[in-house]
């Protein structure tokens, strides 16, 4: 088994592009799903993103073929990883022990890997993440007066993208407009598999107060919702289900089987969807 360190690089090139058909490949048979494709593009799209930390990442290869992936994503000692094998498993603990801050998230049905940490002494820790799927086909909803849907493919701003965003993830403080702010939040819908069309705001005096996007791929199964925030001035109106109802319709017209969303708040819930999934994070026994 061959083992590489990705490159210091946050371009779209055709490794990342191998390690994204890899990660889908995988969604698609259900194999892992708490790490769904669409983490691994927006991870590289976000303004929090750090160059350097791509190196700490490992690809896994048998034959020249991709077999495993071991990646970040915010925090910086939480792995998360996707193998063929049990063997390629095996592989990544044992890569994993040689760093004694590493933690891992293990989806719970995966019983070889955690059958592998115990043997190395790991303990399961609180941190949990939840994966939950639509159980119906629409999600109904009532737009308040004085609010719009815009579908962002056919009318796009980015100043109220990144106004909206930063209010409805609760930032606080004065909203930064540099360039800088405003080209990584382009990036996030300008990334190579991101469709606009699966992107809607809700508006309110010409000013985007809510968003969700969907990140689908035509011809897969599986679409994944990420983001959705609403400002919190214009919380509790329904602008959220509304939104993501417009998102889910677009995603299910195009063929998605499946709508998914890493959370377990009452808001999914009550939408019609349930958690199916978990993965939990496990560290080194005494760290």
């Amino acid at each position: 088994m061959t083992i590489k360190h990705y490159p210091a690089d946050r371009s779209y090139s055709a490794l990342f592009e191998e390690v994204r058909q890899f990660i889908l490949r995988l969604n698609e048979n259900h194999t892992y799903d708490i790490y769904h494709w669409s983490r691994w593009e927006w991870y590289f799209a976000r303004h929090s993103f750090r160059t350097e930390d791509l190196q700490k990442m490992l690809l896994f290869y048998e034959d020249q073929k991709l077999q495993g992936v071991l990646m970040l994503e915010d925090e910086p000692n939480i792995y998360y990883y996707l193998a063929t094998s049990k063997a390629v498993k095996a592989q990544i603990v044992r890569e994993l022990n040689h760093m004694p801050d590493a933690t891992l998230m293990i989806e719970e049905s995966d019983l070889d890997m955690r059958a592998l940490i115990a043997l190395s002494n790991w303990e399961e820790t609180d941190y949990i993440e939840h994966m939950a799927k639509l159980t119906k086909d629409h999600i109904p909803y009532q737009l308040p007066e004085g609010y719009e849907l815009l579908c962002i493919r056919d009318d796009y701003d980015v100043k109220k993208h990144h106004a909206c965003l930063w209010k409805g993830f609760d930032h606080g403080g004065d909203i930064p407009m540099s360039d800088e702010h405003l080209m990584y939040r382009e990036r996030q819908v300008s990334s190579p598999h991101f469709k606009k069309r699966y992107a809607y705001a809700a508006t309110y005096q010409d000013e985007y107060v809510a968003w969700t996007s969907i990140w689908y791929q035509e011809g897969t199964d599986i679409a994944m919702i990420e983001p959705v925030c609403t400002v919190p001035e214009h919380r509790r109106k329904g602008l959220a289900s509304a939104t993501i109802s417009k998102c889910v319709d677009a995603a299910i017209r195009d063929g998605a089987k499946q709508i998914i969303v890493g959370s377990n708040k009452k808001l999914y819930l009550s939408l019609g969807f349930e958690v199916y999934k978990y993965a939990r994070v496990y560290k080194q026994a005494g760290k």
